[in-house]
């Protein structure tokens, strides 16, 4: 048996609302507000606060901005007290499907399209027939047709330790804040990208392994034409060479120059002695070249953007769990908690103490030993 959530929070983030200007029975059919601009007629909205028993999904009907009145298609069924936050939703139904792979499709629908729960923070269904591969969702405005992007893939073998979605749900604990309220899912995940980037730069400071290229890439330099695109994920050299170069062995590293000197050494005969430059997103060669050859190069890639709930988080010495504390860290500054800058010590502590670790090939073994020559 496995169990399938469609987050029901998202949708009303960012969403436009108002509140009710009176308590109201169960069993009415039109509601006052405090300002009615926020809605029109068709839309769907939340009243109340979602995961709450009595939260319930309405349609309006009309909106009279003069007096603030909406009136609804369908009789509330919970009653709801003055203030209670009505919120525009852009869907009211959720479909969940089942691949046997990682890839999205509809060819497998486990539901049709069914109504959201809004009195619980995750519309749920439960797949009994199958035990592997990958659950799926989407939301669906039942009155338009308009349905939503497909969601993250949801393993039915669970997340792994490394993955975004383990690294924000761990965050969330800290901060017991899985309502979502003060700390939304896209805070949590832009900061887990700046800690990762954070983790991924600092790496890359002693070691050029780790995060070294797949392979190496390729340039077919030609006559005339000096500057080439580099990678879209390129990061910083680690070392470039040639191959049917003439006057040049097969094989041979060629030398950096800096790029201030690159058009003083243009003025050398072309093509002898070539050597590269960067600037900006481009490799150079300079003297130009004056007929055609490849260069190979292998660099330092960029930290990938995390996007998905399955993504998972590559760092030495299982530094992912790292993370999470300069989550913690923004979060706090967010809060105005005192400490934040406490947490982040411990956070930059932590990525130095990996750092240090990755350089080694050696399981570590480092001595350390005054010199023959030093004063204490």
């Amino acid at each position: 048996m496995i169990i399938l959530n469609a987050d029901t929070r998202a949708l009303t983030a960012g969403a436009k609302y108002s509140y009710l200007s009176a308590t109201y029975a169960a069993g009415v059919s039109s509601l006052t507000v405090t300002n009615a601009d926020a809605f029109a007629a068709n839309d769907y909205v939340v009243l109340g606060e979602i995961g709450f028993e009595q939260c319930e999904i309405v349609q309006v009907n009309t909106v009279n901005t003069s007096t603030q009145v909406i009136t609804l298609v369908a009789a509330t069924v919970f009653p709801h007290t003055e203030s209670s936050r009505v919120a525009v939703t852009p869907f009211n139904k959720v479909r969940f499907f089942w691949t046997a792979t990682e890839t999205y499709a509809t060819t497998t629908p486990l539901t049709g399209y069914i109504a959201l729960q809004p009195n619980d923070w995750f519309t749920k269904y439960v797949d009994n027939s199958q035990s592997t591969g990958y659950g799926w969702f989407i939301y669906q405005n039942s009155t338009t047709g308009f349905v939503s992007s497909n969601s993250n893939s949801i393993p039915y073998a669970n997340f792994s330790r490394s993955t975004v979605k383990s690294a924000i749900d761990g965050f969330y604990s800290l901060i017991n804040n899985n309502e979502q309220k003060l700390i939304t899912y896209d805070d949590a995940l832009e900061w887990l990208n700046e800690a990762h980037d954070i983790a991924k730069n600092d790496l890359d400071l002693s070691n050029n392994e780790f995060n070294a290229s797949d392979g190496t890439d390729t340039v077919s330099v030609v006559a005339s034409t000096a500057e080439y695109a580099l990678a879209a994920n390129f990061g910083t050299m680690i070392s470039v060479w040639v191959n049917n170069t003439p006057g040049v062995t097969n094989g041979t590293t060629l030398d950096p120059m800096d790029l201030a000197d690159v058009d003083a050494n243009n003025l050398l005969l072309s093509g002898v002695n070539p050597r590269w430059y960067i600037r900006g997103g481009y490799i150079g060669f300079t003297p130009a070249p004056t007929s055609a050859y490849t260069v190979y190069y292998r660099y330092q890639k960029t930290a990938a953007d995390l996007t998905s709930y399955s993504d998972v988080i590559t760092l030495p010495r299982k530094a992912y769990h790292l993370l999470k504390t300069y989550m913690l860290h923004k979060a706090k500054i967010k809060l105005r908690h005192a400490d934040a800058m406490a947490t982040l010590g411990m956070f930059e502590k932590g990525i130095e103490k990996m750092r240090l670790q990755a350089v080694n090939r050696d399981s570590s073994l480092d001595s350390f030993g005054q010199g023959v020559g030093t004063n204490v």
